[in-house]
């Protein structure tokens, strides 16, 4: 799966629009790290690292432990709200009621903890969390969505995956070729290896519009 890291590099100057606030801590792009056992975008917020999760329904799950590290408060003290249970029951009720393919959402598609990597929220309960802890920085995580949500995040991952399933048919199709080489199998190979190659130019695409879309 597909990771992007943020990070902040001495010759290159703060951009504080990316959130439209001066003064405001940012997330400012510098550079890629592909991880392929994760797909997560972990953006730099006053010095604290936040994960954005992109689902394969579009949804984004933002980490809330690393939203409340932020500030000095727990997820917790949030969660345990009347008015955030209310939010969370609504907001599931709407999403199985509203749309056919989201039926079998379940509670951890709203909120979900786990011990080593936290409790990511999603993005409607995350906006409402990120506003409890800060109105300037709900502006902050919204805008952000967006740029996740709308930006060549998705593109890239899509470019990533096609590329992924190539090379394992390439690895494939190589050791067949070598143990008994058809026609047939020499040929398929050369036909994955264009689809890769047209794949990691794709991909590569995708991130330098997203370096340019993040830059302005």
């Amino acid at each position: 799966m597909l990771q992007i890291t943020y990070r902040q590099k001495k010759h290159l100057k703060p951009n504080p629009e990316s959130c439209n606030l001066e003064g405001l801590g940012f997330f400012n792009l510098i550079y890629f790290i592909m991880e392929p056992k994760s797909k997560a975008l972990e953006f730099i917020y006053q010095d604290t690292q936040i994960h954005f999760l992109l689902s394969n329904n579009d949804n984004v799950m933002v980490n809330a432990t690393e939203m409340a590290k932020a500030f000095g408060k727990r997820v917790d003290d949030f969660t345990r709200l009347e008015s955030t249970q209310k939010l969370i029951n609504k907001l599931l009720h709407k999403l199985q009621n509203n749309h056919a393919d989201m039926r079998d959402y379940k509670l951890e598609n709203i909120i979900d903890s786990n011990k080593k990597r936290g409790t990511y929220m999603h993005r409607v309960l995350a906006l409402r969390f990120a506003a409890w802890l800060d109105v300037d920085f709900e502006i902050c995580i919204y805008q952000t969505i967006e740029k996740v949500l709308f930006g060549y995040y998705k593109e890239q991952w899509d470019a990533h995956m096609e590329q992924e399933k190539a090379k394992k048919q390439m690895e494939v199709l190589k050791s067949k070729t070598i143990q008994n080489p058809t026609q047939e199998d020499v040929i398929a190979y050369f036909e994955q290896e264009c689809i890769y190659n047209q794949a990691k130019a794709s991909k590569q695409k995708a991130i330098s519009n997203q370096y340019k879309l993040l830059l302005k």
